[in-house]
């Protein structure tokens, strides 16, 4: 048995996440479940640092079904499967999360229905075509809290679409992880492990577009096992806590004004309180990334940052010079109301828009 001494640590982790006013406002206030899925996806990546691979994967198949998010998880828990057990353990990995998968689609099949669960659930990925769906990240910054009424299919900077660039942004990150994940015995690093999965699932919410607000709560989880010695990371949590709490409240106030009339009053001052959301959130990142760029060898870090040099080069040139061919144009997105009919078109890499209103 543990003794006081010992325990209190256990029991302030454990009070650090049940009394986050972000997890109490998403979930027991608002009703979402993103707290479910990450149940889930926590306790996948915990089996997978203790090494017992196939209960990591049935859980990882259990997540990913239930909220796409957590499908970003996947390389890396496939490449530490690799690192830690090799390749034999990354295919029966792969086998118990395509049975866990079939199994739990099985009744959708024997009923036909298979095919609508597909659209649903990869139809949501496309379903808000915008720089940020009120995700106070680095696009809602850059569109001066205008994220809602900007479409992540047009240019920016002639570097590529806004959609393009947050990949770009995203992948890059995922790389730079990927040799942080390469050496350490995990096992005896456990806080810098869940520091890692911390690091993704914020990265996640900074640079992707189409993020909601909801979305940056893995980063919760695992943020809250990676506390070491000292306060920063503490102070860290504590922030992106408050700032996703203040996040929830402005949401709520913003989409249902006749529920939150003390807090809909401020409304005019929600643009600017939500851009200092913004900077703070992209200080708590770059203060992530210096401690995992810390660790990485120098030379594998140049490496890459050349990488980067030469495709951000590439693709200003391609974008700058292209022609705009008429030809390429496609729907972002068509609305039909009362004799009204909308439809806005355009190209990958510029911008074209046409209305036209039949009846007035």
């Amino acid at each position: 048995t543990l003794s006081l001494h010992d325990a209190l640590p256990i029991y302030f982790l454990m009070l650090a996440y049940i009394f986050n006013p972000a997890i109490f406002i998403n979930s027991a206030w608002w009703g979402q479940v993103d707290s479910v899925m990450l149940f889930v996806l926590f306790l996948s990546v915990f089996f997978l640092l203790e090494k017992k691979i196939k209960w990591s994967y049935i859980l990882l198949a259990m997540a990913c079904l239930m909220k796409s998010q957590a499908l970003i998880f996947i390389p890396l828990i496939l490449y530490i499967t690799w690192r830690q057990k090799g390749l034999k353990a990354v295919i029966k990995g792969i086998g118990y999360a395509m049975i866990t998968v079939f199994i739990l689609l099985l009744p959708f099949i024997i009923k036909g229905n298979l095919k609508t669960i597909i659209d649903v659930y990869f139809g949501s990925m496309y379903s808000y075509p915008f720089v940020s769906m009120n995700a106070h990240n680095i696009w809602w910054l850059i569109s001066g809290a205008n994220g809602t009424q900007i479409s992540d299919q047009i240019s920016f900077l002639n570097l590529g679409t806004y959609k393009t660039i947050g990949f770009f942004l995203f992948f890059l990150c995922y790389a730079i992880l990927l040799v942080y994940f390469r050496k350490k015995d995990w096992r005896k690093h456990q806080e810098d492990f869940y520091l890692g999965f911390a690091f993704l699932a914020l990265g996640f919410f900074m640079l992707f577009t189409q993020m909601h607000e909801r979305y940056i709560f893995p980063f919760f989880a695992f943020m809250v096992l990676a506390f070491k010695n000292g306060y920063a990371r503490k102070i860290a949590y504590g922030i992106v806590s408050l700032i996703s709490a203040g996040s929830l409240l402005i949401v709520l106030a913003t989409v249902y004004p006749n529920n939150m009339p003390a807090l809909a009053q401020f409304s005019k001052l929600f643009p600017k309180i939500t851009i200092v959301f913004s900077i703070i959130n992209l200080i708590i990142f770059v203060y992530l990334l210096i401690i995992v760029l810390k660790n990485i060898n120098k030379k594998t870090l140049l490496i890459i940052l050349g990488i980067v040099i030469i495709i951000t080069g590439g693709a200003y040139f391609k974008n700058k010079y292209s022609r705009l061919d008429l030809t390429r144009l496609s729907s972002i997105k068509s609305s039909q109301d009362w004799g009204t009919l909308r439809s806005e078109e355009r190209r990958v890499g510029k911008e074209c828009r046409s209305r036209w209103s039949p009846y007035h």
